[in-house]
């Protein structure tokens, strides 16, 4: 398979944050009065855009507990003394390396934007990228809007793109949009649950993605 064209998610696929955003999650579903679930459970709504997170994680809840949910969270991680977040070990030579080969890169996430230019800045990934979309910019994973729009933007090819992520909704939004996926182990969900969703590969590790293109 020709691959002409990247699109990473970020945590947990490039960011190592995991554990930074499941104490947010908790932190912050604890501020509003509520009993956060395992640390497992928490992970399993990585990916997905901060109003949606809130509908998973409290069923039946309201519009006002989904703003109060994203304002509180986004508090806790945009504030000034919140520690940077920081890339994978082999991050940054292995996109170095996709670059040197002429493929184009771009990152989906359920960040939002601010969340995403900061944290672009503070890992200096951010000029590898020819593209990013946010989910505060576009419909939320697993929903394949924003894969289409990176596909338009950079004029690539779906059959000659990959996605590379962490969660069952980075699989899930790859395969609504006719896009092969690559999933990663090392990240928030585990890989034997990822492999459900048909993967064109898994790997342990970013530098592996190497061989697959």
């Amino acid at each position: 398979m020709k691959v002409s064209f990247v699109i990473f998610d970020w945590d947990g696929t490039l960011a190592d944050s995991k554990g930074r955003i499941v104490d947010t999650l908790r932190g912050t579903l604890t501020s509003l009065g509520v009993a956060a679930g395992s640390d497992e459970s928490l992970a399993q709504v990585i990916g997905l855009a901060l109003p949606d997170c809130a509908r998973a994680l409290v069923p039946g809840s309201d519009e006002a507990f989904a703003r109060a949910f994203v304002q509180g969270y986004r508090d806790t991680w945009l504030a000034s003394d919140a520690p940077p977040t920081e890339a994978f070990s082999g991050v940054e030579s292995t996109l170095r390396s996709i670059g040197d080969r002429g493929i184009p890169m771009a990152v989906a996430t359920g960040k939002n934007r601010a969340g995403l230019d900061r944290e672009l800045g503070q890992t200096g990934l951010g000029h590898h990228f020819v593209a990013t979309r946010t989910a505060d910019e576009t419909a939320s994973k697993p929903d394949p809007l924003m894969v289409h729009q990176l596909l338009d933007e950079v004029g690539a090819r779906a059959e000659e793109t990959i996605m590379v992520g962490d969660s069952h909704w980075d699989l899930k939004m790859a395969a609504a949009a006719g896009v092969r996926s690559v999933a990663v182990s090392y990240g928030a969900q585990p890989i034997g649950r990822l492999r459900e969703y048909g993967p064109w590969h898994c790997i342990d590790a970013i530098e592996h993605l190497l061989d697959r293109l």
